[in-house]
């Protein structure tokens, strides 16, 4: 039977996180706000993420993030 699948990713990115300290993730969300940074330092975040703490998902979701922030002109 299906499930939930955005239930699904939402979990594993929240468990993701649990590795992350708090820093890191504030400076992510803070990074998420329209405006506040370029499309660098959003891919640059994802990579942060992934190399150093494993958040694969995460990475995947800043970087999703990052095109869809570009293409409506949000950075």
């Amino acid at each position: 039977r299906e499930g939930f699948p955005q239930l699904a990713a939402n979990l594993r990115r929240a468990a993701e996180l649990t590795a992350v300290p708090q820093d890191v993730v504030l400076a992510v969300y803070e990074a998420l706000r329209p405006y506040r940074v370029t499309y660098e330092r959003l891919l640059a975040l994802a990579g942060e993420l992934e190399r150093e703490y494993g958040a694969a998902e995460n990475a995947r979701f800043l970087r999703e993030a990052a095109e869809v922030y570009r293409e409506r002109k949000l950075l």
